[in-house]
């Protein structure tokens, strides 16, 4: 009977032995997929972030996204343009956008979150106003509001120059 007894501990023994290793080995094989299934999930999100910049890039205007604080989280190439070398991006609207006009209707389409379309006059020295530099440049402000769901609130600003159309409207009735 001890014979038995002690065959039975060492079977069992060996068992335990083999269902450790094999339990380290699928762990160990676990954390390699857990691996590449985050960098798979990783480059994912980058490729569909660099879709979606070439998506604004492609946009004729300049385009900003802006979240719910007030900073500008998106912006195309257009925009990109207007500013130059200037870093804008995680910037508050009154850091980049420097003119109460744009600001305080931005601040406002923030708070009601309601689309708004506007016509703004920039000074000569606005950097809006970079085109026409000894003029004022005017453009159509486009605001919409982007809410994706109660906890995400966006809006989204698309500019367009219009100080061509309004000079020669001007020439017009003179």
């Amino acid at each position: 009977m001890t014979y038995f007894a002690f065959s039975c501990a060492i079977v069992l023994a060996c068992l335990l032995v083999g269902s450790i290793k094999r339990q380290q080995r699928l762990e160990k094989e676990w954390g390699r997929l857990k691996k590449k299934l985050g960098q798979s999930e990783l480059k994912h999100e980058e490729d569909y972030s660099l879709d979606l910049q070439n998506l604004l890039d492609a946009l004729p205007y300049p385009f900003f996204s802006i979240n719910k604080e007030g900073v500008l989280n998106r912006f195309n190439s257009q925009a990109r343009h207007i500013f130059g070398s200037r870093d804008i991006l995680n910037r508050s609207i009154h850091q980049v956008f420097l003119d109460s006009a744009i600001t305080s209707l931005l601040s406002k389409s923030l708070t009601e979150l309601k689309p708004y379309r506007e016509i703004l006059r920039f000074p000569p020295d606005s950097v809006f106003s970079s085109q026409t530099p000894d003029k004022d440049s005017h453009w159509e402000i486009d605001i919409y509001p982007l809410s994706l769901g109660s906890s995400s609130r966006e809006i989204q600003l698309m500019m367009r120059d219009i100080t061509a159309s309004v000079h020669s409207d001007q020439i017009r009735q003179d």
